[in-house]
């Protein structure tokens, strides 16, 4: 999905949605790579990795839609794990 195909996608569903968006879409720019990373908006879960000291993964399906649902019961843009920095992500 993209930001062009939401309100297409909102048109057609009766109540909210939420925008899943990857890792890569909060990706620093090479011309600021320690920039800090974007607040998520309303209805958007922002992915990022869970951290670990030397072992930092990719969230697993279930911590994802336990987020997204949270999203979608208030509403409030956040952010699952960490997105800087960037050099971390594994």
């Amino acid at each position: 999905m993209t930001d062009a195909s939401l309100p297409v996608l909102r048109a057609a569903v009766d109540g909210p949605v939420v925008l899943v968006r990857t890792s890569a879409e909060a990706a620093p720019s090479p011309e600021e790579p320690d920039a800090p990373a974007p607040e998520p908006g309303p209805w958007t879960l922002q992915l990022g990795w869970a951290p670990g000291v030397g072992a930092a993964r990719w969230h697993t399906p279930e911590e994802i839609s336990d987020a997204a649902l949270a999203v979608l019961h208030d509403g409030a843009g956040r952010t699952l794990g960490e997105l800087r920095p960037w050099a971390d992500r594994p």
